[in-house]
């Protein structure tokens, strides 16, 4: 196989690979690549780099995902429901009210 691909395979398993999300099987496999590769083991010191120095700053803030933006915008809309509807029944009842009496 072409080292190039390969750089490439492993360029793609790093961020997954600094998270610990990879098996030990393909660990060992990243490990063996970047004692062979220096192009590869110096992008792996930039990224644990970078994350490093955004913890240590407190700048390391989680991206809100699609699905919390989803479920927020849910809630909401379930609250103005929730809100209609309750006021469906009052002015049913004051309906039905003045016209019984």
């Amino acid at each position: 196989m072409n080292n190039r691909y390969d750089c490439n395979i492993i360029l793609d398993l790093l961020p997954l690979s600094i998270e610990h999300m990879v098996s030990e099987e393909t660990q060992q496999v990243i490990r063996a690549h970047m004692e062979e590769c220096e192009d590869c083991r110096q992008i792996y010191e930039e990224m644990t780099k970078e994350i490093d120095i955004m913890a240590e700053t407190g700048k390391y803030k989680r991206k809100r995902t699609r699905k919390h933006r989803y479920k927020k915008k849910n809630t909401v809309r379930m609250m103005i429901g929730g809100y209609l509807l309750l006021l469906l029944l009052i002015m049913a009842f004051c309906l039905i009210d003045i016209c019984f009496f």
